[in-house]
């Protein structure tokens, strides 16, 4: 019966979705309202206006269907609270466009795995409606900085002219001896894994330079360091392998005494991101079949992980972390 479907409760996995869906827009409202305020290209104000309308609908839609099934609506990250719009600009333009490119992309990853989890019909097509809403944003965001001539495509390779098949077991190795060439799929995930760290490297250097917080200066300038060193590690392997490989600079930070987001937001924004990109590294590890390249992956992942649960551990101490949806025994 079509109307039973709506009685049914909420699952776990309905719930987990939802909730995080609400924290997540949250901290992108705050980031597209301080962007919003001050951007002065004409090409990229649309783009911030999508982004910002798009999370906002979002947000909308998610507390209504908490208020129906009568679930407490989280606290999340009210932009009144955490976004300071009389603070001087952070970043150029053009990052704005690197942020939205990225958390669009991020944005396409959770809610299809929203959608695949998800159990409730409502819930599943609301999921699927968010996804093509952040396909149709990064399709957007992307061809604008393509037509702008900022958007860093990944290395070309030669058209393959015949079929080929694997012979022998060197295929796998990475360690010794004479190296295969990395394939499409590897030079991909490692391209994309060191775009995300030039991302997370200029918004932790802007967060470091605009927090009076030592602790958490001191945690962003580290993740700031722990990106430089992935993305270094990467272009020596590219190179290794004779790959071209650039990168465009999109990065300028401003000096800025005056924070636009609360010390919570951008420990919360760090701690989001180091998630979101462990889930990809472990696309890259699982992908990887040279063994230099996997392991690679695997020691990016630790630093990641462990880096993540130091930020967890701040906003633990300091009260700030939200208790998600839990089982009643805990």
């Amino acid at each position: 019966m079509p109307g039973m479907e709506k009685s049914i409760r909420l699952s776990s996995s309905d719930l987990s979705n939802l909730y995080n869906a609400y924290i997540n827009n949250t901290m992108g409202i705050c980031i597209m309202t301080y962007f919003l305020h001050n951007v002065e290209d004409t090409e990229v104000r649309p783009i911030v206006e999508e982004s910002l309308r798009i999370s906002s609908a979002h947000l909308e839609d998610i507390t209504g269907l908490f208020n129906k099934e009568g679930i407490v609506i989280p606290t999340g990250f009210p932009s009144e609270k955490h976004v300071n719009l009389q603070a001087d600009k952070l970043f150029h333009d053009p990052f704005y466009l690197q942020v939205i490119l990225n958390f669009s992309k991020f944005g396409i990853i959770s809610y299809g795995e929203a959608v695949v989890a998800s159990e409730r019909k409502d819930v599943r097509e609301l999921f699927i409606r968010f996804a093509n809403e952040a396909m149709n944003l990064h399709d957007h965001t992307k061809q604008t900085m393509l037509e702008k001539g900022i958007y860093v495509r990944s290395p070309y390779i030669s058209y393959p002219e015949k079929i080929e098949f694997v012979e022998k077991q060197s295929f796998l190795t990475g360690w010794l001896g004479n190296k295969r060439p990395l394939t499409a799929t590897e030079m991909s995930h490692l391209f994309i894994t060191a775009v995300n760290n030039e991302l997370g490297k200029t918004l932790l250097i802007g967060f470091s330079l605009c927090t009076k917080d030592s602790e958490i200066r001191e945690y962003m300038v580290r993740g700031a360091r722990i990106s430089k060193e992935i993305i270094h590690s990467i272009h020596d392997l590219l190179w290794k392998d004779d790959v071209p490989f650039s990168m465009t600079w999109l990065g300028n930070v401003e000096e800025n005494n005056v924070s636009p987001f609360s010390d919570h937001l951008m420990l919360a924004i760090a701690a989001y991101l180091s998630g979101i990109s462990i889930t990809m590294y472990g696309s890259g590890l699982a992908m990887s079949m040279r063994r230099d390249v996997a392991a690679q992956f695997g020691n990016i992942i630790t630093k990641a992980s462990t880096y993540a649960e130091d930020g967890l551990n701040i906003m633990i101490d300091r009260g700030w972390l939200e208790l998600p949806p839990h089982t009643d025994v805990i």
